[in-house]
C-alpha cells in the first residue's frame, strides 16, 4: 500500500510502485491490471 509504516503501509514511495506495476505488465496484462487498480 502506498502509505507510511506507521499507518500500516509499505512506506515505498510511487516511483517503487510503478515500477513493479511495470514488470507485473511483462509478464500478464491481467496481472499489472490486478495490482494496479485497487491501488489507485
Amino acid at each position: 500500500l502506498p502509505f507510511p509504516e506507521e499507518y500500516g503501509g509499505s512506506g515505498c514511495g510511487p516511483l517503487d510502485f510503478i515500477m513493479v506495476g511495470e514488470e507485473l505488465c511483462r509478464f500478464s496484462y491481467e496481472i499489472g491490471a490486478g495490482y494496479g487498480v485497487p491501488i489507485f
